[in-house]
């Protein structure tokens, strides 16, 4: 699977949407309708407004944020039956917490 130039993939079983600035995702199972989104909405005490603006990598089926905080990474990966959300913490710098908000839609 390839993401195209608006960071979307149609050729599974379901819909994937990135939003790239805002940290998050959308997924829409074509079956069933139902639409779920995950979005980045603190790092500690910051909001994600005040979150560094990170360049984005993409690749064939994966997009990745490098250094959106001191600590964490995060990658959006797409699989044939599901989608990968990946939170990469060092372990080594000072722990912090990481709050996100999840919506399910049913149709």
């Amino acid at each position: 699977m390839t993401f195209d130039e608006n960071n979307r993939i149609t050729q599974a079983p379901y819909e994937l949407t990135v939003d790239t600035e805002n940290y998050s995702i959308t997924v829409k199972d074509k079956m069933t309708g139902q639409v779920s989104t995950l979005k980045l909405i603190q790092i500690g005490d910051q909001d994600i407004t005040d979150i560094n603006t990170t360049a984005v990598k993409v690749s064939k089926g994966k997009i990745r944020w490098d250094d959106v905080a001191t600590d964490l990474d995060l990658a959006v990966t797409a699989k044939n039956m599901r989608v990968n959300f990946d939170w990469i913490v060092n372990l080594l710098k000072k722990s912090k917490q990481y709050c996100h908000q999840f919506l399910t839609i049913l149709p």
